[in-house]
């Protein structure tokens, strides 16, 4: 039995080729991963600095310097501090600023490479009180946006991006106010300090008073006496938003 032979004019040819691009294609476009909120494409390194407050020895807030840098590579993080000490809190509270800022950004952790230097003269800011801003500094550099120090922080962070309480929020904020931050963000439920206040209390027997001096604990906002906006966030999604609303 002959063969059948199929002759295909030029135009034909040609048509058949760009329809197999096409369904190649589209199929290429399904079976992408979907964006995240703010996933960004990075093709070369991004830094970013940010303003990060601390106490020091004796308890007094101080002001440091967080920088940031991300680039292409296959998920190495360096973490560069003054404090060998506090090196391996650091580099576990690295770690997981940069999974919690992979999981928002919706995108592999091993893609690529971070090296975060902080600079500051105290012991406390290294580690988990530090986590928050690492994580925020990653997202902020994965999208090309600047940090700048009008924003500032403290807080821990989970893989899962949730914002974790820390100590000596008052004075951190001191810090950041005079740093020149407009806006401290701390963790929910710590924008007030318990404070205590002196009450007079006084009594007559005859013509006798007998007077004593109470101490009544009560929580004030730590903004008060600062004059600035201190706003809670409960996750790094939280934080995100406050960059993105900032006017």
């Amino acid at each position: 039995m002959p063969k059948k032979v199929i002759k295909l004019s030029v135009q034909d040819f040609t048509f058949a080729v760009a329809a197999v691009f096409l369904v190649g294609a589209i199929i290429g476009i399904a079976l992408l991963p979907k964006a995240g909120p703010g996933r960004a494409a990075l093709i070369s390194e991004s830094s970013v600095e940010m303003g990060i407050p601390a106490v020091d020895a004796q308890g007094n807030g101080v002001l440091g310097t967080l920088y940031t840098t991300v680039r292409p590579g296959t998920g190495k993080i360096l973490v560069n501090v003054d404090n060998i000490l506090s090196q391996i809190d650091t580099q576990f509270s690295s770690r997981t600023a940069v999974k919690a800022a992979a999981v928002y950004m919706n995108m592999d952790p091993e893609s690529v490479d971070v090296i975060f230097t902080l600079k500051v003269n105290a012991t406390m800011v290294e580690g988990p009180s530090a986590g928050s801003a690492m994580a925020a500094s990653v997202v902020l550099a994965l999208g090309g946006a600047p940090a700048g120090r009008r924003i500032m922080m403290t807080g821990t962070i989970e893989e899962d991006g949730s914002v974790g309480n820390v100590g000596s929020i008052a004075e951190k904020a001191a810090a950041a106010k005079g740093g020149g931050a407009e806006i401290f963000i701390v963790p929910a439920g710590q924008s007030t300090d318990t404070m205590s206040r002196k009450e007079r209390a006084c009594e007559s027997f005859d013509s006798v008073t007998i007077c004593r001096i109470n101490y009544v604990r009560e929580k004030v906002s730590i903004s008060s006496p600062l004059n600035m906006t201190i706003v809670e966030a409960g996750t790094l999604a939280e934080i995100m938003d406050i960059y993105r609303n900032l006017k």
